[in-house]
């Protein structure tokens, strides 16, 4: 059984990496947008603090996450470059 609540929290997680990494297909998404995602993953942040207490996640983990899903959207994203200089 599914918790409604759990539901919204991790779409919240998803929208805020989707966010982060300037993935969101929102038409309204800007640069201010992405850099009030990429602060929210960060761990004296108290709204990312509390939804990852009340589903039982370790913040410092989904930050790590963020990080890593940072690093291979930017090897991909300098990979596509290359290859498509040829």
């Amino acid at each position: 059984m599914q918790i409604p609540e759990i539901s919204l929290y991790v779409a919240i997680i998803n929208q805020a990496l989707k966010d982060a990494l300037g993935l969101s297909g929102d038409p309204h998404y800007n640069f201010q947008t992405k850099a009030q995602a990429q602060a929210w993953f960060n761990r004296d942040n108290e709204d990312l603090i509390t939804i990852c207490d009340i589903m039982d996640i370790e913040p410092l983990s989904l930050i790590r996450l963020y990080k890593k899903f940072q690093v291979k959207k930017k090897l991909y994203s300098e990979r596509f470059i290359i290859s498509r200089t040829y």
